[in-house]
């Protein structure tokens, strides 16, 4: 496996300075969201909603799951209180949210590198695959979610990792048995939907294999994952709280699901397709929504730039473009992007999870499949055969990428004096 994705020297460095520069760069741009806390700290605590957690910056309805630690536990999340119990306790005996920033800068910048590899290996050319991946690295939900100390970047880094080694598995046609299982094991404790998406991905691996052949080894795959669960599930009863994600099956479903769901109303909802599908590139504008819960989200009441259209509905029509011709030209792996995406919708807009509050922001509810645009992206621009068209598409993508750049740069800054102005004239 490693002579499979680190064959190229080349790629390695790319793929490491591409590593260090977005590390670098989320933990630079994030210190002041950090110095502004400890500066406003009484008027932060005053106003947290979050019961105590040292971070009390409610934001695009982040909820800073990581500082709950062995309490965070639920069937939205099964096992994910495994590593936020330590975590929190790592955190709070020291760097508080440096630690976190720190850290999931280094797993915001690493799902970068993973990116860049996985494109690599699918056949995009190195010059546009490290522009790919420079634009999902410099995105706004890469920003936020390197410092927020929610389940995200967590998830985004599980799916990604998935897909790395799933790639592998379908070039050299394998189908470990343990492995798989603790890939889907991995991405059922941290949100327990991503299962969902990963098991079909699972499925079309095996799609040219023979129907009793299938049914064997996904059957021996489930019965490992059942058994990762329940070892997994033990492990929960050692610790501190001592209890599994079963036991609190239901309310977790009645106050972590069920609550958030409504059927969506294009008259209501029109600019939820703005949160999911646009601000995850494009920064939006902020507004407190509401001063009880000091809850801080996308201004809707403002209208968006028109370049912010542009570019933002451009990057979904392109990868709108990479899933066709992947499909028409019978590319497994195009439908395997597709099918995270594909989920994605179904589950916030047609399900309508998030949409009973999504005046609070779906901006973040669907980033972690963030990423499959990005690789359908690098497929539809690979199944452009005329040279002159695939110029003007990457020529269109530099643009992007500066224009975002500035564009979620300015706006960064721009959010936190937002937030400060809140503070201080609103929130006291």
């Amino acid at each position: 496996m490693m002579s499979y994705w680190f064959q190229d020297k080349t790629d390695n460095k790319t793929a490491f300075a591409l590593f260090l520069l977005f590390a670098a760069a989320y933990i630079t741009i994030n210190v002041p969201y950090l110095l502004f806390m400890d500066r406003y700290a009484e008027l932060v605590s005053a106003s947290n909603p979050f019961y105590g957690a040292k971070f009390g910056l409610n934001l695009f309805n982040f909820d800073p799951a990581m500082y709950y630690g062995y309490d965070n536990i639920s069937v939205i999340h099964p096992y994910i209180n495994i590593i936020a119990g330590p975590l929190s306790e790592l955190a709070n005996s020291g760097l508080g949210n440096r630690f976190f920033l720190i850290l999931q800068s280094i797993l915001n910048a690493a799902s970068t590198a993973l990116l860049f590899y996985i494109l690599r290996r699918s056949g995009g050319s190195r010059r546009i695959s490290f522009l790919i991946a420079c634009l999902f690295g410099i995105s706004s939900y890469s920003l936020f979610s390197s410092f927020i100390p929610d389940s995200y970047a967590y998830a985004q880094f599980g799916l990604l990792i998935s897909v790395f080694f799933l790639q592998y598995y379908q070039e050299r046609k394998l189908y470990p048995i343990w492995p798989l299982a603790a890939l889907g094991a991995l991405n059922f404790g941290i949100t327990a939907t991503n299962v969902i998406p990963y098991a079909g991905a699972v499925i079309l691996e095996q799609i040219e294999r023979k129907s009793r052949t299938v049914i064997k080894t996904l059957s021996f795959i489930l019965g490992a994952f059942m058994i990762i669960c329940l070892a997994l599930a033990l492990v929960q009863l050692l610790m501190p709280r001592g209890v599994t994600w079963v036991s609190s099956f239901w309310g977790g479903l009645v106050n972590g699901g069920f609550n958030y769901i409504a059927f969506f109303s294009v008259t209501e909802h029109w600019k939820a397709i703005y949160l999911l599908g646009v601000n995850p590139l494009l920064t939006p504008e902020i507004a407190l929504i509401n001063a009880k819960s000091a809850a801080i989200a996308t201004d809707l009441s403002q209208p968006y730039p028109i370049y912010v259209s542009i570019f933002g509905f451009s990057f979904l029509i392109l990868t709108l473009f990479g899933w066709i011709r992947g499909f028409r030209e019978k590319r497994a792996w195009a439908i395997v992007p597709g099918l995270f995406i594909g989920f994605s919708i179904f589950l916030h807009l047609v399900v309508g999870y998030g949409l009973a509050n999504f005046e609070y922001d779906l901006y973040l509810y669907a980033g972690h499949y963030w990423f499959a645009c990005f690789l359908l992206l690098s497929m539809g621009i690979q199944s452009v055969r005329q040279p002159w068209i695939r110029k003007g598409i990457v020529g269109f993508l530099v643009i992007m990428l500066l224009v975002s750049t500035l564009h979620n740069l300015i706006h960064h800054r721009e959010t936190l004096r937002n937030i400060e102005e809140i503070y201080v004239h609103e929130m006291k």
